[in-house]
C-alpha cells in the first residue's frame, strides 16, 4: 500500500489497486485533559451527595452523615453515618486513584443508614476529577459514579439539649478546659459503663478542635458547640494501633461522632446522641 498528499488530505491506495481511502485533516489534535491536581483533593470536607449508577440514582438521605476528606500525606478520615474510620489513597495520571479503607468503628446506625453503599462506593473508586466545583469519584467497571460537594464553613448542629429542672444548657466556653472523662452511656435498652474512664477522654480546646483519647489511640477531632446547646464533632487525624481486649473506644468514638447536643448536670457533663439513641455522661478529672 502507498500514501500520499493532494490539498492537504491525507490518501492511502489500498494492496491490489482495491481502492484509495481518502483522509481530510481534521486540523490539530486537541490536548488531552491533564489530571486534576492532588492537592485539589485535599484539605476539604467531602460530603457524598449521590451516586447515579447504570440502573438507579441513589441519593444520600442526609449528606453530612457521610464524609470524606483526603489529608495530603495519603491517608482519609471518614464518616460514614454514626460510624468513623479512615483510609490510604492513591493518585496518578489521567486523575486515577485507589482508596483502601482502614480500621473502622463497628457501632449500630439507624434504620435509614446508607454506610454500606458509601464505603462500596469508595472503595471502588477508579478516578476522581471536578465539576462545578463539586468532586466526582467514576467507579470500577463503569458502574457508577459518585458526586460529592464540600461542606459548608459551619456544621450545622443538631437539636437543642432537653434537659430540665437542675440541668442547664452551658455556654461553649464551659466546655473548653475540662479532661472530661467518659463514665457510661445510658441507651434505651440499657447502660454501657465505661471499665476505666482515664482511657476514654475528651478537651474542647478554645480554637475548636478536641483532643481525644480512645483507649490506646489519640485523635484531633473538630466541634461546633452552639449557644442553644447544640453539639456537632467531625472526625480528624486518629492513631490506628490495635487495643487489647475488651477496649471500649468503638463505643466512645461511635457517642462522640454522633454528638447532638451538650448539657452540664451537678458539674458532669452529658451528650445528647442522635436519634435519641442515648446519653454520654462525663466528669471532670481530678
Amino acid at each position: 500500500a502507498l500514501y500520499f498528499f493532494q490539498d492537504g488530505d491525507l490518501y492511502i491506495d489500498q494492496f491490489a489497486s482495491s481502492g484509495t481511502m481518502r483522509f481530510a485533516n481534521g486540523g490539530a489534535p486537541e490536548a488531552e485533559p491533564s489530571a486534576p491536581a492532588t492537592d485539589t483533593l485535599t484539605g476539604v470536607t467531602w460530603q457524598w451527595v449521590k451516586t447515579m449508577t447504570p440502573v438507579e440514582e441513589i441519593v444520600a438521605v442526609d449528606p453530612a452523615r457521610y464524609t470524606v476528606v483526603f489529608n495530603e500525606d495519603g491517608t482519609a478520615n471518614i464518616t460514614a453515618d454514626c460510624n468513623v474510620g479512615t483510609a490510604t489513597y492513591t493518585t496518578g495520571e489521567g486523575g486515577t486513584i485507589t482508596i483502601t479503607p482502614g480500621a473502622m468503628t463497628l457501632a449500630m446506625c439507624p434504620p435509614d443508614s446508607q454506610a454500606t453503599q458509601f464505603m462500596t462506593g469508595l472503595s471502588a473508586a477508579a478516578i476522581y476529577f471536578f465539576q462545578d466545583g463539586n468532586l466526582l469519584i467514576d467507579l470500577f467497571a463503569g458502574s457508577g459514579t459518585m458526586h460529592f460537594a464540600p461542606a459548608g464553613d459551619t456544621v450545622e448542629g443538631g437539636l437543642p439539649g432537653k434537659g430540665t429542672g437542675g440541668t442547664t444548657v452551658a455556654p461553649a466556653t464551659a466546655l473548653v478546659g475540662p479532661k472530661w472523662q467518659a463514665n457510661n452511656i445510658v441507651k434505651p435498652d440499657g447502660t454501657i459503663t465505661f471499665n476505666d474512664p482515664t482511657r476514654y477522654t475528651v478537651t474542647f480546646n478554645a480554637d475548636g478542635t478536641a483532643n481525644v483519647q480512645a483507649d490506646c489511640n489519640t485523635a484531633v477531632m473538630g466541634y461546633t458547640a452552639g449557644a442553644d446547646g447544640s453539639l456537632t464533632m467531625t472526625p480528624g487525624p486518629m492513631t490506628m494501633a490495635a487495643c487489647p481486649p475488651g477496649s471500649m473506644d468503638q463505643y466512645f468514638l461511635g457517642g462522640l461522632t454522633n454528638a447532638m447536643g451538650y448539657r452540664l448536670e451537678g458539674g458532669s457533663l452529658l451528650i445528647d446522641m442522635l436519634y435519641e439513641s442515648g446519653t454520654m455522661s462525663f466528669s471532670a478529672a481530678q
